[in-house]
């Protein structure tokens, strides 16, 4: 985990960088968007690494997919994703993993951000397709998200008292807020994070204004 939040580490500067950019949107020069493009990509792609190296790490399987016990109410199938939920081998695997998604969805919401809003199509080359850029941003945001929305009943458990709780705090205001932006989110997605949220407010683990 130590590892992850160093590599990590980087993500606050990308983001102030995106901050600036987007100030200075009409004297920024394309060189400079499309450098900060490429360096959330190169995030991403480290992140995937760290991930691919924590896996085989690990002696045993990290989660495994069980049955939800709060999707009751939105009237599921039991193919539904919202059915069901992400169950870990421990608390700090748990976390590890929450954590690790909810960078690569930052990376991936400004990422995509910085394709919409700087980089024009006289900019594009061979070697940044924008096109893909924005579906492959789409398609994460709703899987990463759908990851840490399912993995919410294994950090909320009773059993693991304060840990889980606390350390899910992170993650789903990430997701919350990715899908909130995303354009290729559905109703059922909206729901399903709303429930949550209600859930979580009703247990005291978050405030309302945590999510507005």
């Amino acid at each position: 985990m130590q590892e992850l939040l160093s590599l990590a580490a980087v993500i606050p500067t990308l983001l102030e960088r995106f901050d600036l950019a987007l100030a200075s949107c009409e004297s920024s020069d394309s060189a400079t968007r499309l450098c900060l493009c490429r360096d959330f990509v190169q995030m991403l792609t480290q992140l995937e690494i760290w991930e691919q190296s924590y896996r085989h790490s690990l002696p045993r399987t990290p989660y495994w997919v069980k049955p939800s016990d709060c999707t009751q109410s939105l009237n599921c199938t039991p193919t539904d994703i919202s059915n069901t939920s992400l169950w870990y081998c421990d608390v700090f695997v748990a976390n590890a993993f929450t954590h690790l998604w909810a960078f690569r969805l930052i990376c991936l919401v400004h990422l995509e951000q910085v394709q919409e809003n700087f980089l024009s199509r006289s900019q594009h080359t061979p070697s940044m397709n924008h096109t893909f850029i924005s579906q492959t941003c789409q398609e994460g945001v709703v899987e990463l998200s759908t990851k840490i929305l399912q993995s919410m009943d294994y950090l909320i458990q009773d059993g693991l008292m304060i840990y889980g709780p606390i350390s899910m705090l992170f993650p789903f205001k990430a997701a919350h807020n990715a899908l909130r932006l995303n354009q290729s989110g559905n109703q059922k997605h909206a729901t399903w994070c709303h429930m949550i949220t209600n859930r979580l407010i009703c247990r005291g683990f978050i405030s309302e204004d945590l999510v507005q």
